[in-house]
């Protein structure tokens, strides 16, 4: 063979190898421009941290609100019983002025038509003596008739006046509760807005923190029996504490609902607890921080499972203890919120309390 004619098929060889390689790389460009996703719209882990602390930080605001409503409640509920109370003692006061009116009244219209026998009485005095008592028993009675108008007059007024004032109370805090209720609205919001945040960042991250979170899921929605601690662990809850977990356990997976004690309209932190103890014949207010003040305190290494653990400075947390770094709590709406098992949140922790 020719050098000429080797020469040839050499340089066809090299031009098929390089048409093949540049349609290999279009290809291979076509399907990166395809089908690959951006590295600037793909989230990183420090992304959804930031995302998961901004939740938290709403979560929280949202439960020192709940807290501020349940106590305006009860504060709304004892100022309107006071209202009707002084409404009570200002009918009665202005049912005494009016008998004393009308008793004055007629004293009067006997003093003006009795006038000349009550001046006979004195005039028939036979000394200075007697006359000086006569007149000082008829200015007694005078008297004693003006004073009993003057005390019912000044009753009634004072019932007015209180009425009127718890009246303006009780309207000042319906306006707080229409105020808390407005923020508890825009906090919520804003969390069902990071919530989904939080669900489009996983939906873009591996494929293991996807089924991470679906187990953790899982686990929710699935939680074990009451713990029944060994030797060495936590005592066993006493019979009043055992029915309140009981009830409490009756409930997991209700969903959250601020201001609600009842597993049918849902529960809020202290309306969880209180149900739940009602369950053992122990009453508890509707308000964390009353139910701290109220329980009898118990150091952490001295919990029992039934015990209720405080959060947050001021208190506007409340859940119950079950044994080792777990607790039932009613947290937050939306996902992941409602009644369920969760870790104790320690580095919040302020204190716990044994009710009954």
């Amino acid at each position: 063979m020719s050098r000429s004619r080797t020469s040839f098929r050499f340089r066809a060889k090299r031009a098929r190898l390089a048409a093949r390689i540049s349609v290999a790389a279009i290809v291979a460009a076509l399907v990166s421009t395809t089908f690959a996703v951006p590295s600037l719209a793909r989230p990183t882990k420090p992304q959804l941290a930031q995302a998961q602390a901004r939740l938290d930080s709403l979560n929280r605001s949202l439960s020192l609100l709940v807290e501020q409503y349940d106590q305006t409640s009860i504060k709304l509920q004892a100022a309107e019983q006071q209202r009707h109370d002084a409404q009570a003692k200002a009918a009665a006061a202005a049912a005494v002025a009016g008998q004393a009116r009308a008793q004055l009244a007629a004293r009067a219209a006997a003093a003006y038509e009795g006038a000349g026998s009550e001046i006979d009485i004195l005039l028939g005095s036979s000394s200075l003596s007697q006359f000086s008592e006569r007149l000082e028993f008829l200015n007694a009675v005078a008297r004693q008739d003006v004073d009993a108008a003057t005390r019912a007059q000044v009753s009634r007024q004072a019932s007015l006046w209180a009425a009127q004032q718890l009246q303006a109370a009780a309207q000042r805090q319906s306006a707080l509760l229409q105020a808390l209720d407005s923020k508890k609205r825009q906090i919520v919001t804003a969390i069902a807005e990071e919530q989904g945040l939080i669900r489009e960042l996983k939906a873009t991250l591996a494929k293991e923190a996807a089924a991470a979170a679906a187990a953790a899921a899982r686990a929710r929605q699935a939680p074990p029996p009451p713990p029944n601690p060994g030797p060495g662990g936590n005592p066993p809850p006493s019979g009043g504490a055992a029915a309140a977990l009981a009830a409490a356990y009756s409930v997991i997976g209700v969903h959250y609902q601020w201001g609600g004690s009842d597993p049918k309209t849902g529960f809020d932190c202290s309306g969880l607890t209180m149900w739940s103890w009602a369950h053992a014949g122990v009453s508890l207010p509707h308000s964390a921080l009353m139910q701290y003040e109220v329980t009898r305190h118990v150091s952490r290494s001295h919990l029992r499972p039934g015990d209720l653990l405080f959060f947050y400075s001021p208190i506007s947390h409340v859940g119950m203890y079950i044994g080792g770094d777990q607790m039932i709590d009613a947290s937050h709406p939306g996902d992941g919120g409602g009644v369920a098992i969760r870790s104790i949140f320690w580095q919040y922790f302020v204190g716990a309390g044994r009710p009954g």
